[in-house]
């Protein structure tokens, strides 16, 4: 069964997805990790992330998948239309929220499949000789706030190149960056970073409220820091794997109940028997289910 703790570690992740579709945040990481935004004011590139009627960011479908690769999912997506290309020329950027960094694999890997497989799903998005001209550059960013000290503040970015200087040979643009930041501790640091402004929202270090505030002053953004800094997310390694694993079944039930509910108006009872919830999983479930409603 799962206990209260692991109910608000899975919360965590509505949590970070709804810092990441804070607009003034994403136009403040646009700036600092996209060429087509670097040194644009982060007001006017405010204007150009596409939101729906209320101006809020638009949280596009993060179930990516292929018939024969199977399907991934991603914490979010934003888009943005780049100034000056009359709506043709957008970027796409994920953002991942990733609590632990001793994986059993390289995030660097996990972040080129996220983004190859932004870039892929475009391909059912146009028809005809559209279909290349306008794909739209992916961005996958990770941010770490747990790491090694020695990561501490650091940003580290890849993108695809040309083997050899292409003087003069056909144009060749990366479409896949990918971007790992590791914050680390918040502190009251003189200037403005993107690993700072990060640490504030993620780490610990300084109280919420000494937070909040140098976030308003450095960056112009407004964030309610308190339901963001009080989960914690699962070990998914070494002890409590087990514990994982169950947290990872009750999550996904429960995440596709309320999309259930949300999308056919289906009511609790019958969501519950079309995802066939045990008897062992019902209770745990059900809390999710609650505190993921009054979450959104």
């Amino acid at each position: 069964m799962c206990n209260n703790k692991m109910r608000r570690d899975t919360v965590g992740d509505l949590c970070a997805k709804t810092v990441f579709r804070n607009r003034r945040l994403l136009a403040e990481l646009f700036g600092y990790l996209t060429e087509e935004f670097s040194g644009t004011d982060p007001d006017e590139i405010e204007k150009c992330i596409v939101c729906d009627d209320d101006g809020v960011p638009v949280d596009f479908n993060t179930e990516l998948s292929d018939p024969t690769t199977g399907s991934i999912r991603l914490d979010t997506i934003a888009e943005a239309v780049v100034p000056g290309t009359d709506d043709r020329v957008r970027i796409r950027f994920n953002l991942e929220m990733q609590a632990r960094t001793d994986t059993q694999y390289e995030l660097t890997d996990r972040a080129q499949m996220y983004a190859a497989m932004m870039l892929a799903t475009q391909n059912k998005e146009s028809r005809g000789d559209r279909k290349y001209r306008n794909l739209k550059r992916c961005y996958s960013v990770w941010v770490c706030p747990r790491s090694p000290e020695y990561l501490d503040g650091k940003c580290f970015a890849y993108r695809m190149r040309p083997e050899q200087d292409n003087d003069g040979g056909p144009y060749f643009g990366s479409l896949m960056d990918i971007v790992m930041v590791y914050p680390g501790e918040s502190a009251e640091r003189v200037g403005t970073s993107v690993t700072d402004m990060l640490s504030l929202v993620f780490s610990e270090g300084l109280d919420n409220r000494s937070c909040q505030k140098i976030l308003n002053a450095k960056y112009k953004i407004d964030i309610d820091l308190s339901s963001l800094k009080r989960v914690k997310m699962t070990d998914w390694y070494g002890e409590g794997k087990e514990d994982g694993i169950i947290e990872e079944r009750i999550r996904k039930s429960a995440e596709d109940i309320v999309a259930i509910m949300d999308r056919y108006g289906e009511t609790l009872e019958n969501a519950l028997a079309v995802m066939k919830v045990s008897d062992e999983d019902r209770e745990d479930v059900l809390a999710l289910v609650k505190e993921l409603q009054s979450a959104s």
